[in-house]
């Protein structure tokens, strides 16, 4: 009887110093693993309510109302707003315990992006960037079609079969 006794303090110390550990210094708090995507869509500088969809590796992985704030997992991520006939569209990086701003600004326009050499058409990966800025809008390989928000961009494109290989074989991995 003595010893299930001292057995049943010990079991309640051991508790007690586990839940003190717990509360204090965080000892078991599961780590973060996800981010922050918050959204806002302005037109003609007035915030509206547009649909989001927001989609990895080509698939819809979250739809949702802007203004908004959606956890997401690391990863890149393609983000389109869609309101009334006007889509615009950009990609972001989501970082684990980080929060991720988009602000779309309509109306918008659409940008048609192919790439030739020697007048014939080739594949190679576009970098668009926002020219007053110099933010990083979008990468895509050509030829593609992306509607953008009014105002003057960058582009970079790289053509190179290994650099491209390399490119493809990373988005589908």
């Amino acid at each position: 009887m003595m010893t299930m006794d001292i057995f049943l303090i010990i079991i309640l110390l051991i508790g007690t110093i586990m839940l003190t550990a717990y509360s204090v210094y965080g000892v078991f708090v599961k780590p973060r693993v996800m981010g922050i995507l918050e959204c806002h869509t302005y037109h003609n500088t007035k915030e509206i309510k547009a649909s989001l969809e927001a989609y990895k590796e080509g698939k819809i992985i979250k739809k949702a109302k802007t203004p908004c704030s959606l956890s997401l997992k690391p990863g890149s991520y393609l983000v389109k707003v869609i309101y009334l006939s006007e889509i615009l569209e950009r990609d972001v990086e989501i970082k684990v315990g980080r929060k991720a701003l988009i602000e779309f600004k309509l109306p918008g326009g659409r940008l048609e992006c192919h790439v030739y050499q020697n007048s014939k058409e080739i594949s190679a990966i576009v970098e668009i960037y926002r020219k007053e800025t110099e933010e990083l809008i979008a990468k895509r390989t050509t030829p593609f079609t992306i509607d953008l928000e009014v105002g003057e961009y960058s582009l970079k494109a790289t053509y190179t079969p290994q650099k491209l290989e390399a490119e493809v074989k990373k988005d589908v991995a």
